[in-house]
Order: C-alpha cells, then structure tokens, then sequence
C-alpha cells in the first residue's frame, strides 16, 4: 500500500524503496518475515510504482515520444495493470504470511463506529483542501500584487514560518521510538498524528507553492 501510493507521485522504483522501504522492511521482519522476503517485496512493490499512473517512469514519456500518443491515454491504459499488479502482489504475500503462519500486530481497542470515521475522514479531507486553497491563492495573489518583488517576500514568509513551526514543534515532548522497541500492539493513529508532522507538512505546502 506504501509504494503504490508513493508510486502515484514517484515515477523512480529507487527513490520509492528509499522513501518506503525504510519503514516497510522493519515492519515486515517483526511480524516473521525473513531479511530477504522482506527486501523482494518491497522492490517488488516499488518497482510496480514506475507503472502507477499519474507520474510514471521514463518508459512512459518515450512511449509519448516515439509511438505518438498522448500521455493521457498511456495513463488510462496503464491504470488497470497496475492495480492488478498490486492485487497480484497482496495476494503473493498474504499467501506467504499464512504458509509462514505469521501473525500479524493486535489492533488496539477502538470506540470508534463506521460514522465516526467517516467524519474524521471527511474533515482531514476537507481541512486538507482548505489548507491548500489558502496557500495557493494567499501566495498566488502575492505574485500578482507584488511582481518581482514578490519572491523575496514570499522567502521572508516561508523562513519566518519555519522558524515559527520550529519553535511550536521544539515544546513538544521527545518521541519515545528506539526503533528495535517490539511493539505489543498497534498504537492508535491519533497518537501518530501530532502537530509535529501538520506543522512541517504546512511548512512544506509554503515550500511547494514558491517553487511553483
């Protein structure tokens, strides 16, 4: 699941294994998978990534380029093998895990009920989209303004920001994760979820704008 959804903004099966591997292959030798399963599976997945529209690998573009088509329509048919080809790999390892007899990490006793999570759902979602809405048109209205000037005072806000959310995050109490910690249960995706990682993804979203 990690490197097909990093594969919607990855076209690069290495930077894949780089970005999800790092998490994916502790995970999967905890619950008894060997070192070398562990590591084929997430090459595997990530190298499905490459196929994953809408960014895909530099097969995609020569395709546009020498058979004459456009990107569109090789994100259209490319869409459908990929899905099966992350079926395909689920299945493989859910095969896998059952002839190993592997279980996986109890769930944490949860209160919440179908339409609890389906609101939480939609106001990450929504709050998502306002985040964006207000970056992109804040600093888009900026540029129209200002002109030339423009990107300097954008750099003052976007250092200014992350002094801000550097200080914010420094208050925090430390993360207590050693990393060969063996987890008893899955922690909640609450406690997961701190201002930490809002903050710097704001941070990042102030980031992505200017660069546009």
């Amino acid at each position: 699941m990690a490197s097909g959804l990093t594969g919607l903004i990855s076209g690069s099966s290495i930077a894949n294994v780089v970005t999800t591997g790092t998490f994916t292959i502790p995970m999967m030798k905890k619950v008894g998978f060997s070192a070398e399963k562990a590591g084929a599976v997430e090459v595997a997945s990530s190298v499905n990534g490459q196929i994953m529209p809408p960014v895909m690998g530099a097969a995609a573009f020569l395709m546009v380029e020498y058979v004459g088509i456009s990107y569109l329509d090789v994100i259209k048919h490319a869409f459908l093998p990929a899905l099966i080809s992350y079926i395909g790999l689920v299945y493989i390892v859910h095969i896998e895990a059952l002839k190993a007899n592997m279980q996986g990490i109890p769930r944490p006793a949860s209160r919440a009920n179908f339409v609890r999570t389906l609101a939480s759902f939609l106001f990450g979602f929504l709050s998502f989209c306002f985040l964006s809405a207000i970056v992109y048109y804040a600093l888009g209205w900026m540029k129209v303004v200002l002109g030339d000037a423009s990107s300097y005072v954008i750099s003052a806000l976007i250092l200014l920001s992350y002094v801000v959310l550097l200080f914010f995050a420094s208050k925090l109490p430390k993360l207590n994760d050693t990393g060969d910690q063996d987890l008893e249960s899955l922690p909640l995706p609450r406690s997961n979820l701190s201002i930490r990682y809002v903050l710097s993804f704001t941070c990042h979203c102030f980031g992505l704008v200017f660069n546009g």
